[in-house]
């Protein structure tokens, strides 16, 4: 039996960001940390129990995950010391006579399938945690000291894994020593004989400084861009160099006014092949997309976050473009939103002109929504033009929890006649704002939908609701950004266009992809 221990809740540290998360639903790489966790077993026929507190409610998407792959929840009372829940464990699961593998909830190792039993693994660290420090007797038998001592630099200490031949024997060692789990580990040790396995593979996410160290490992780039973190950087390559010189040129030019907003610019670089790069500051914080489709947060915690970006928002209209800076007209959106169609419809053989049906109801096609939508999206004004960040949706926003302040990444740099500029329609930057709140376009880029296909442009899909939804979303539409409200039909408008026009965009994923586009067809129908 493997278990994952989450029986209690991460600290006030961690509430703070997330809202009260048990260590494995902590996001890392757009996914859960127990996603990874359970990959590093690998294919096991091995029963898993992951266990949780008793008063968290598993989100919908997480239950049919945990369904699919066989996982079993056993709640418990978030009281109840380490040592007595893997007790608890063992003996509801009546796995007495079985090996027990056991894994911290907050830990994640590279791979843990050739990992012997009547094994624990150690690793060196120089943080200053309370972590259980291991070292030897005389006669070879396991020492653990818990708590801070004085070490030198480095010290090696238990690190989140252990495996033990015998869950009775196990549990009745943790009984005799009072469930302490670590003095139950050293009895069990000096009966069996423990081996303390190092480990250079070890990820550690439960205090705030290391899971930021840790989660710089996984980045969620997308197939045409990569990333490589460093302790102090972030860089950002790809062969699509239009793209990368048009953000570094966006980072380079922008105003001394706006730099506050963002990471410190370290630097650009043609590197052999072709390949064009550019390096931020790397910044030990969350993307609102981590919030938003990870996170537990109450709807009044929104309500700081909204306000930096409005005004960082306010802030980008004081910086007006150049005369000779060409104008957003209404057809172009209409424009890139049917080339973008054109290009949908020959890649996958797909009607732009027949009907669609969502949910059970009828829609026009796809074209005739591009164009009834391009209807409501009037000429820019000389009010709507100014400096803008162009992509300005939950995951290139990073939140600051302590400042309350957000720092934005990845911006277009580039115009709609594709020309490099830090200049822009306005609007378009709250469309792409809101097609992460109300569009929930994070939650399906992570796969947190129920899709279904019942013919060839007839579909249904299911976003996961949160009983604070509804309300972080009117906190949204209330709040104004640059003198504009997402209310407007405008705006919506413009949302419906940006998720018709990354239709070809997401050809690696076509679940993703028809997601999308049914997606496109709701919002169109709610406006």
């Amino acid at each position: 039996m493997i278990i994952i221990t989450s029986g209690a809740y991460l600290n006030p540290e961690f509430t703070s960001l997330f809202g009260e998360l048990p260590p494995t639903f902590l996001p890392v790489g757009n996914r859960r940390l127990f996603h990874w966790q359970l990959e590093s077993f690998g294919n096991t026929d091995e029963k898993i129990v992951i266990t949780l507190p008793n008063d968290f409610e598993i989100p919908a998407a997480d239950k049919f995950f945990f369904e699919q792959r066989g996982v079993q929840i056993l709640f418990m009372p978030s009281d109840l010391t380490l040592g007595a829940s893997i007790v608890y464990t063992i003996n509801v699961s009546l796995s007495f006579s079985e090996p027990v593998k056991i894994l911290h909830g907050d830990t994640l190792f590279g791979s843990l399938k050739d990992i012997e039993l009547d094994t624990v693994l150690t690793g060196e660290t120089s943080d200053h945690y309370m972590w259980a420090r291991c070292s030897f007797t005389e006669t070879g038998q396991i020492s653990l000291v818990e708590g801070l001592t004085q070490e030198p630099k480095y010290r090696k200490v238990l690190c989140g894994y252990f495996s033990f031949k015998s869950g009775a024997a196990l549990s009745q060692c943790i009984t005799h020593q009072k469930f302490d789990f670590i003095s139950g580990i050293e009895y069990y040790s000096q009966k069996y004989s423990l081996v303390a396995k190092e480990t250079n593979s070890w990820f550690d996410f439960g205090h705030i400084q290391t899971y930021y160290r840790s989660k710089a490992n996984f980045t969620t780039e997308r197939a045409f861009n990569e990333l490589r973190p460093t302790p102090l950087a972030i860089e950002k390559s790809s062969l699509d160099c239009k793209k990368i010189s048009a953000e570094a040129d966006w980072f380079e030019s922008i105003p001394s006014q706006i730099l506050p907003y963002t990471p410190q610019f370290l630097g650009r670089e043609i590197q052999p092949g072709g390949t064009t790069s550019y390096r931020l500051q790397y910044l030990y914080l969350s993307t609102l997309s981590e919030l938003a489709v990870f996170g537990e947060l109450p709807a009044k915690s929104w309500e700081p976050i909204f306000a930096a970006i409005a005004d960082f928002v306010d802030e980008t209209q004081n910086f007006k473009p150049p005369e000779m800076n060409p104008v957003v007209r209404s057809g172009d959106y209409l424009r890139k939103t049917l080339e973008r169609l054109e290009m949908f419809a020959e890649e996958t053989g797909l009607s732009l002109t027949e009907p669609v049906k969502f949910n059970g109801k009828s829609f026009p096609s796809l074209s005739a929504i591009a164009e009834r939508v391009a209807l409501l999206i009037p000429d820019a004004s000389d009010e709507d033009m100014c400096l803008i960040h162009g992509d300005l949706c939950y995951s290139n926003i990073l939140f600051d929890s302590r400042s309350f302040q957000i720092k934005v990444i990845d911006p277009r740099g580039l115009n709609f006649a594709g020309q490099p500029s830090i200049y822009g329609d306005s609007r378009y930057d709250l469309a792409k704002l809101n097609h992460s709140v109300v569009g929930r376009y994070d939650e399906i880029v992570a796969g947190r939908f129920d899709f279904t296909r019942n013919g060839i442009l007839n579909f249904d899909l299911n976003l996961p609701e949160k009983a604070s939804r509804q309300q972080i979303e009117d906190r949204f539409l209330g709040t104004q950004f640059g003198g504009r409200s997402a209310n407007s039909l405008a705006i919506k408008a413009i949302t419906i266009t940006l998720f018709l026009s990354m239709l070809p965009l997401h050809r690696d994923n076509e679940g993703r992809q028809l997601a999308f586009l049914a997606n496109a067809v709701r919002l169109f129908g709610n406006m």
